[in-house]
């Protein structure tokens, strides 16, 4: 949840089922608001709308993130129990002042014969990777990946146009041409990021052209971004633990200290084995590229597509990448 807050498409395209958690979020939120209101409504006779949606409790849910912060899921939740007791205390202190003043009120009013009244105001609520296999040429292999007649226009704009290419187990693909031919509009289309329009999408004989952006991460498709897009409230490992967790969770569930184990040694490849618990926040921009790529090869991919990325052979599985 945390990851789809920082940066959605990146969080898709990292295995994240955005839509299933945006869903299961806004059912939690109803849950505990009529879980919330039901009693209310009970409690004050009657169900009035303005009087729950109004300023008031948009400010003081807003203030309620602002006092425990935002960076743990935690914080909210201490930050409610902070204002709430606040303002209860304010309250009760008002009441007890407000008595005491109707008190000696009520009492002067009976010394000098009238008749006092009493009113007490209503309480106020607030709411792994394998190794790979001694493997054939590549060219000898059956396609990895191969596109058809691929095309996506943006209203009248064609940025691709009738593309079809195939890609083999173990052969490193380049694509090149200048700013604005299409070549991160056709990688969208790969990863899913962008619905292609006529044209198909084939991975290892499945066709995956409707498939979001997560199930194709899950299936073996990994990708890096033309700009860094790191979860920024995390630490460097913990934005590969989102890969691990999502993308690369398959049969046996890993221990954490396996998982760790696996992204230390992600990271090692990378030269990022020491800012493992630096926030991402701090690195630079070549080290934001790295960790990204790191991201990426922690979904254990079987096709890496990297936009514009780094420059350098690098290790992957035992392997050489580019």
């Amino acid at each position: 949840m945390q990851a789809l807050k920082d940066d959605e498409l990146a969080a898709e395209c990292t295995g994240v089922p955005t839509l299933r958690l945006k869903l299961l979020a806004c059912v939690i939120s109803g849950a505990l608001m009529s879980a919330a209101g039901a009693p209310a409504a009970m409690y004050v006779q009657y169900a009035d709308p303005s009087s729950a949606f109004n300023l008031n409790y948009s400010v003081s849910a807003l203030a309620m993130s602002l006092i425990g912060g935002t960076a743990h899921w935690a914080g909210p939740i201490i930050g409610a129990i902070l204002l709430s007791t606040t303002q209860q205390l304010l309250t009760v202190n008002h009441l007890v002042g407000s008595q005491r003043a109707v008190a000696r009120h009520n009492a002067g009013a009976v010394r000098g014969g009238r008749a006092g009244g009493h009113h007490r105001p209503d309480p106020q609520g607030s709411p792994q990777s394998k190794r790979g296999r001694r493997m054939m040429p590549p060219e000898t292999l059956a396609p990895l990946l191969r596109i058809s007649a691929l095309t996506k226009r943006f209203g009248g704009f064609t940025a691709v146009d009738n593309v079809s290419v195939e890609i083999r187990p173990r052969e490193r693909f380049g694509l090149i041409g200048p700013n604005g031919s299409g070549k991160t509009t056709l990688i969208n289309c790969i990863s899913g990021a962008f619905r292609t329009e006529p044209g198909t999408v084939m991975f290892r004989d499945e066709d995956i052209t409707r498939l979001q952006p997560h199930m194709r991460t899950r299936r073996g498709i990994a990708r890096s971004f033309q700009i860094p897009r790191p979860f920024r409230s995390m630490t460097v490992a913990e934005n590969l633990m989102v890969a691990l967790d999502f993308a690369a969770a398959t049969g046996e569930p890993a221990s954490a200290a396996q998982r760790r184990d696996t992204l230390m040694s992600i990271l090692k490849q990378m030269g990022l084995e020491l800012k493992a618990d630096v926030s991402v926040t701090k690195l630079s921009q070549v080290e934001l590229r790295k960790m990204e790529l790191a991201r990426a090869m922690a979904t254990h991919p079987k096709l890496l597509i990297s936009d514009e990325g780094h420059g350098r052979p690098f290790q992957l599985g035992g392997r050489r990448g580019a």
